[in-house]
């Protein structure tokens, strides 16, 4: 069963249309159905308190905790450069027993909350899967990625933020611990499967795919090493070592190439293009790759506003084209420019 949305239709020659037979196919083999029940098996009858149900029964003062040996050394200064800062938030720190707890900064003197639910204290993990429960991550997205991933008009960037694979599985993870444990497995089982429709299609690791000078934009921690291929992605620059290095997988530049034509676009910092710092990051187009594997020109800043439409009824480079934010001035700390 294929989902119909308010998209519209894949125009012949469009972007989205030479995409479109493959996650039909996909789609088919994986069968929407089967994923659902799934998810409902796993998420059926679980309850999620709320944060503030977690926060219990007043647990000591801070004085107490440090007297106690509660928090360590290195907690404890980051507690007070957080008082210092004359902070009002309730940071959550680790105490020494393994359990998360509470620090209230706008009680005087600053107290500490054990955070519990039904009576158990709560682990880091345990803690984490709660604040993704009622974000942006939560089980109600996860069923969104579900049905995305199945929609034949999903454009395909707009499921790259989402991807499964393997080091970005981070939100079924966190939600994992907060399932009884016996349905645990078959929630992992799931993501892997929705990871394999993924990976039949032809997305790859973001990080595999992007070059050096698109891990520099965008702010990411990447060895120096690869700068003397700037602009090859980082998974092409492996398939050429010899012996193959561990980390991140080869690819093939037409593997590559695939891969990030379904992604289209990365974020940058906007400070890179002429814009002021802080503002939300910029996208700019995944330019396309030579027959060695290195991209063609410095990445364009593109609106990504109606891109999905566009990219409907255009070719990807018709559509860039249309998308393109006019007048940017490279910094002059632009990494590599090529101008």
């Amino acid at each position: 069963m294929l989902i119909r949305s308010t998209a519209p239709a894949a125009k012949p020659g469009s972007h989205h249309a030479k995409f479109l037979p493959l996650i039909q196919e996909t789609s088919r083999k994986a069968g929407l159905g089967k994923m659902l029940e799934k998810y409902r098996q796993c998420t059926e009858g679980v309850k999620i308190p709320t944060i503030a149900d977690v926060r219990g029964e007043w647990r000591c003062s801070l004085e107490d905790a440090k007297k106690s040996g509660l928090f360590d050394q290195i907690t404890m200064g980051h507690i007070r450069k957080v008082i210092d800062k004359q902070f009002t938030d309730h940071p959550t720190v680790g105490g020494t027993d393994g359990f998360t707890y509470q620090v209230d900064l706008a009680g005087k003197p600053p107290g500490v909350y054990a955070l519990r639910i039904e009576g158990v204290q709560i682990t880091e993990k345990l803690w984490m899967g709660l604040i993704y429960s009622h974000g942006a991550r939560s089980f109600e997205s996860a069923k969104k990625l579900i049905m995305d991933i199945f929609s034949d008009e999903t454009p395909t960037f707009s499921l790259d933020p989402g991807l499964l694979l393997k080091e970005e599985c981070i939100f079924f993870e966190n939600l994992k611990v907060l399932l009884p444990t016996e349905k645990q497995g078959m929630w992992l089982e799931l993501a892997a499967e929705l990871e394999q429709v993924l990976h039949e299609r032809g997305y790859r690791s973001s990080a595999n795919i992007s070059t050096w000078q698109e891990h520099e934009l965008n702010g990411s921690t990447t060895n120096s090493g690869y700068s003397s291929q700037p602009y090859k992605p980082l998974g092409v620059i492996h398939s050429e070592m010899r012996p193959l290095p561990k980390g991140l997988a080869p690819l093939a530049v037409e593997e590559a190439r695939w891969a990030r034509e379904l992604s289209v676009a990365a974020g940058v910092h906007s400070n890179y293009y002429g814009l002021p710092k802080g503002k939300t990051q910029l996208q700019v187009f995944l330019e396309p790759l030579d027959s060695s594997g290195n991209t063609i020109r410095d990445p364009r800043p593109i609106y990504v506003g109606n891109l999905g439409a566009l990219l409907a009824l255009h070719s990807l480079e018709d559509a860039i084209e249309k998308s393109l934010i006019p007048n940017v001035v490279k910094s002059e700390d632009f990494p590599n420019r090529r101008d």
